[in-house]
């Protein structure tokens, strides 16, 4: 969860600031993925790969351009994917608005201990790479942020549940409050370590480890302190970037 107040210890009931703007909840309007009988059993993720195979879309020239046009491609794709579905409702988010980082905004359900994150508008996040021993950003598609939230989950857990979309192609995700306290940066490092990554820039907060299965890597970003809450002695990531990449360890 994205939230400014990185030295609080965080105890329930859970409280948002009723007095900040609700005019973002009142806004955001989303449909959950198809069912399964319209979806085929099939993921968002399994979708948007289907549609890029099918159309022959992989990355030519320079990275960013290439998603500068499979962006809005895949947001239209997902936002038309939920209407064919007629099995399920619109809702729309009323809940008090908690944060606001680079990647979403989050709202707080009290009455369940869950926090709802909605991507910023056209913003799907970014990864990391080193070229020439640098580090490098690059921009991330749908296709590339749901596959994030799924390596999150098979290496770290506690990953956030991407449950539908809005009408503009903003991906709304559900995630499990934790209860804690922050966690120290040398706590975060520690954890880290102890779960068989090693640094690749520290001053960065990116790191990375081996997936042996594929003979790749798990890279990992964004691992700075206040993504990290300890809860009853166990440090747990709570927003965090997770991408995979060729190997070179």
């Amino acid at each position: 969860m994205e939230n400014d107040t990185s030295n609080q210890a965080w105890d329930y009931p859970l409280r948002a600031d009723k007095s900040g703007d609700s005019r973002e909840a009142e806004a955001i309007l989303w449909r959950p993925w198809p069912c399964a009988q319209c979806s085929q059993d099939a993921t968002p993720l399994d979708f948007l790969r289907r549609c890029q195979e099918a159309g022959g879309e992989y990355p030519t020239g320079e990275w960013n351009n290439f998603i500068d046009e499979i962006r809005p491609i895949e947001r239209a794709r997902l936002a038309k994917w939920v209407e064919k579905c007629p099995h399920t409702l619109e809702k729309k988010i009323e809940f008090p608005k908690l944060a606001q980082g680079s990647e979403h905004v989050v709202f707080l359900d009290e009455s369940k201990a869950d926090v709802i994150k909605v991507t910023l508008p056209n913003c799907f996040g970014d990864f990391y790479y080193l070229q020439d021993g640098k580090v490098v950003q690059a921009e991330c598609s749908p296709l590339m942020y749901l596959d994030r939230l799924r390596g999150w989950r098979s290496v770290l857990g506690n990953a956030p549940s991407a449950v539908g979309v809005t009408r503009e192609g903003r991906i709304v995700s559900t995630q499990k409050f934790v209860q804690g306290v922050a966690a120290t940066m040398s706590e975060v490092n520690a954890y880290l370590r102890s779960e068989g990554f090693q640094a690749v820039s520290e001053s960065c907060f990116l790191w990375k480890t081996k997936d042996s299965k594929n003979n790749q890597e798990i890279w990992l970003g964004d691992a700075r302190d206040e993504n990290f809450v300890k809860s009853e002695g166990h440090i747990v990531p709570i927003d965090i970037r997770v991408w995979w990449m060729e190997t070179s360890l």
